[in-house]
């Protein structure tokens, strides 16, 4: 089970690069980097993130292996289509102004959550097994 101390790195990444993007405002300005592209990017990055925690924590509470397969499969597209749907209507509504930097690094930011998210999901599921393990001994 996920809980706010396993997510704490996913809200940690969001508040450093937040703030990262802040405080260099003047240095992305002089580079053509758009703050607001970049702090809403992290900003939905991050939620679709918690709700693909959600799903997969759903799938883990599960007793069959099935199920827990399906909740990845299911937190994979719908954070995927997502993020896709996403940058088509940026890339739509910018035009001829897309703050192309802004979206690459947005979708760099995609897979480090993605990796974090990974990451606080082995250990939730070690932590299950160990837990499996010592009640039934």
């Amino acid at each position: 089970m996920i809980n706010l101390k396993q997510l704490m790195p996913i809200i940690l990444l969001f508040l450093v690069t937040t703030g990262v993007f802040l405080l260099s405002a003047s240095w992305l300005d002089t580079k053509g980097v758009g703050r607001t592209v970049l702090i809403g990017g992290n900003l939905f990055v991050f939620l679709i993130t918690l709700i693909s925690s959600l799903i997969l924590q759903k799938g883990m509470d599960k007793d069959r292996t099935m199920a827990f397969i399906r909740s990845v499969y299911t937190s994979f597209i719908v954070k995927f289509l997502l993020v896709v749907v996403v940058v088509f209507l940026y890339a739509y509504k910018a035009g001829a102004n897309l703050d192309r930097a802004a979206v690459l690094i947005c979708m760099f930011l995609y897979l480090v959550y993605t990796f974090i998210e990974v990451r606080v999901l082995l250990k939730a599921m070690k932590s299950q097994q160990d837990a499996e393990k010592r009640s039934a001994a």
